[in-house]
């Protein structure tokens, strides 16, 4: 994940994902994109390419919205959602940017730019992202990108873990119980998992 999450809770909720999910753990990156905006009343198109780390090909995103990027979010929404369910739960509150000086005051329009993006998830909760570029629209979005990468791994850890818990339940492990059932309450924070947690029953 390139940007950072701005919470510590969240972050140590980040660093139990990684742990509980090793090699498993997606990580996805924008490779290269294309907008085309037709006008102010008219919708953004975007063309879009992203790599996923449990695949080896490049994967195509077309997108049309109000804006680029919701078109982009969209997109990446709709190809994630069948897979990881719990992604349909992300709700931006929030989007801003800020210009970073650099240290060439003779070419000022050369500086960073900073985006925050700010995630509601199903229980109020807000994750804050944030990304540099010298292209606003590049930073923003991988600021939406990495917000879609950690959902998609909160929920691939919580399967994890939950079928781990029910797992040494069954084979009577009080200890592993204990540890797993901790695990659980942390991850089930990112967003709500009800979705998910019918189709793991349904494949008992």
């Amino acid at each position: 994940m390139k940007g950072t999450l701005l919470t510590q809770r969240h972050l140590e909720t980040l660093d139990i994902m990684k742990d509980v999910l090793q090699e498993n753990y997606l990580h996805v990156r924008l490779e290269n994109f294309r907008v085309e905006e037709r006008g102010p009343q008219e919708n953004s198109q975007i063309l879009s390419q992203i790599r996923r780390s449990d695949r080896n090909d490049l994967i195509t995103l077309e997108g049309e919205g109000s804006g680029a990027l919701h078109g982009f979010f969209v997109a990446l929404r709709d190809h994630l959602s069948e897979e990881f369910p719990s992604v349909r739960a992300i709700h931006f509150t929030s989007i801003r940017a800020e210009s970073v000086p650099n240290s060439n005051r003779n070419h000022p329009t050369d500086a960073e730019a900073e985006v925050f993006l700010t995630i509601r998830n199903s229980y109020g909760d807000e994750l804050e992202f944030r990304n540099r570029s010298r292209s606003l629209m590049r930073a923003t979005l991988d600021c939406i990108v990495d917000a879609v990468e950690y959902f998609v791994n909160s929920e691939k850890a919580y399967v994890q873990i939950y079928r781990a818990l029910n797992h040494y339940r069954e084979q009577g492990r009080s200890d592993l119980v204990d540890k797993y059932t901790s695990l659980l309450s942390v991850v089930v924070r990112s967003t709500s998992y009800t979705e998910v947690i019918e189709q793991l029953k349904k494949a008992k």
